[in-house]
């Protein structure tokens, strides 16, 4: 593939933070592998290049073509994970450093059950309990009524705790759109299940997930040199960041040096954190010079320009490679549900017809 002129600027710019708004199409892959092949082909040493980005499978990804457009350089000396999975990197070697040593990582199936124990036995409502049959019994029929209410106060409260790090507990509950006669007492609920989560996983020396990157972000206050190893850093996919996401970004970001690749139009992270202001969010706290990439070379003229009429900003506006125009099919529906089952018919009548 050869590059355009918008991604080779994309590729050859160094010092700096850079929003890089890369629309559907437009080559985003081919620029941010080429951009940190071409670092290592002019002398810079892999372990000094942090790219990261949201699945394993989008790191896998970028491992394997970036191995072979450089095949000297091993995919173990590669610094290319999720956040996530950088975290848990440094911890298992670096732990040490702030008294974190041998934790286990807790399975999605053991947090689900320990969070149901605690939700069951954690009381909703504030009560008086005059024996402990009495606290019993009113658990028992609690949780007869109320368990999948005390869950998504647990998992969603849980959730934004990590993705807006500081952000009052009260606060995150009215969040949660609870029912009026819910919500006077989900504040206290949530702090005694958060509690009684944390000391579940104190005793045991467990971490879940939710843990990795503040517990990251307390390593790199302690072990600087961490942060110093990387010269550039590259972030994929920076629309579905959270502000624990940004955060762990500024703390690695020594050098002044991020490239970060998004479209804002493409988030699908809503649920745990991330907005459409993730973009100007990183723009503002990085103050990052914005690029864009909008050659589009998958789809054809008329799709792209009818794309283009949902775009505000002229300079993120798409234009066609293929200047052939393709079969467009245009429909509204009332719910999702109904655009699926649209979207299914349509592939099976024009897959009966190939």
């Amino acid at each position: 593939m050869n590059s355009t002129e918008e991604q080779r600027k994309v590729i050859s710019v160094r010092a700096g933070n850079y929003l890089v708004t890369a629309g559907p199409g437009s080559g985003k892959t081919f620029s941010l592998v080429q951009r940190y092949t071409e670092l290592i082909k002019e002398g810079v040493d892999p372990r000094n290049i942090l790219a990261i980005t949201f699945t394993n499978k989008a790191a896998r990804e970028m491992k394997e073509r970036a191995t072979a457009a450089v095949p000297t350089v091993t995919s173990g000396s590669m610094q290319i994970f999720t956040f996530h999975g950088l975290a848990n990197y440094w911890l298992r070697r670096r732990g040490a450093d702030m008294g974190l040593t041998n934790y286990t990582l807790m399975s999605t199936d053991e947090v689900t059950k320990t969070l149901t124990s605690i939700a069951r036995s954690v009381p909703l409502f504030s009560h008086f309990y005059e024996t402990t049959d009495d606290k019993h019994g009113y658990l028992v029929n609690e949780y007869r009524n109320h368990q999948k209410l005390k869950m998504k106060i647990i998992e969603r409260g849980l959730n934004a705790m990590e993705s807006y790090p500081g952000k009052p507990i009260v606060k995150i509950c009215a969040d949660l759109n609870l029912p009026l006669n819910v919500a006077p007492y989900a504040t206290g609920f949530l702090t005694l299940a958060s509690n009684e989560y944390s000391t579940y996983k104190r005793d045991r020396r467990k971490l879940d997930f939710s843990n990795l990157q503040p517990f990251f972000i307390h390593l790199l206050e302690k072990a600087p040199d961490i942060a110093e190893s990387y010269h550039y850093i590259i972030a994929d996919e920076t629309q579905d960041c959270n502000q624990m996401n940004l955060q762990l970004l500024n703390k690695l970001n020594r050098y002044n040096n991020v490239m970060a690749f998004a479209d804002h139009k493409q988030s699908i992270y809503g649920f745990r954190g991330s907005s459409s202001s993730a973009t100007q969010d990183f723009i503002s706290q990085f103050n990052a010079t914005e690029l864009f990439l909008t050659r589009n070379f998958r789809s054809s003229r008329n799709i792209v320009e009818f794309a283009n009429t949902s775009i505000a900003r002229q300079e993120e506006k798409m234009v066609a490679v293929d200047r052939k125009d393709g079969i467009l099919f245009y429909k509204e529906f009332d719910t999702h549900e109904q655009q699926l089952n649209a979207v299914v018919t349509k592939i099976k009548l024009l897959k009966g017809q190939s």
